[in-house]
């Protein structure tokens, strides 16, 4: 008769304490990250729709400078056969982009608030940076999904 399997590792493993803590202060997070959101575009003339555009001029400009001035082409597609250089660029920016933003956020909110930081680990206004970011990536590439054909590029 074959032994039954142990299981005391599995029990023994630590509980997820920083998801718990976020779901606990879940309604604290997003009352930061509205007001958070609101106070950015509070006098902006283009508002949350900069949010938008920023990368797509970032993009067009990106695209003309290398792929019409240097003649610069990006690598076919798999299984998309997506050739334009635009499309390149955007696949890498939204995503190097998005990690740039919550970095420097992170680190300006730890730097920021160094006396609420200290011994605390990671706490929720570090995670703030990242509640902000999250919705804005998701966006862009929501967007760029819906403009092509399939889940890898247009045409």
């Amino acid at each position: 008769m074959p032994a039954a399997p142990d299981h005391s590792a599995v029990a023994s493993l630590p509980p997820m304490h920083p998801l718990v803590d976020v779901y606990k202060s879940r309604e604290l997070l997003w009352n930061l990250t509205l007001r958070e959101l609101r106070t950015k575009y509070r006098r902006s003339f283009l508002g949350w729709g900069w949010s938008m555009l920023n990368p797509l001029v970032t993009v067009a400009i990106y695209g003309f400078v290398f792929g019409t001035l240097f003649a610069a082409t990006a690598p076919v597609g798999v299984p998309s056969g997506l050739t334009g250089f635009a499309y390149f660029l955007l696949c890498g920016l939204l995503p190097w982009n998005f990690f740039a933003l919550v970095n420097n956020l992170g680190l300006g909110s730890i730097s920021g608030n160094a006396g609420l930081a200290i011994g605390q680990g990671c706490g929720i206004r570090q995670r703030r940076s990242l509640g902000l970011r999250a919705p804005d990536f998701g966006q862009r590439l929501l967007l760029r999904l819906r403009r092509s054909d399939g889940p890898l590029g247009g045409r």
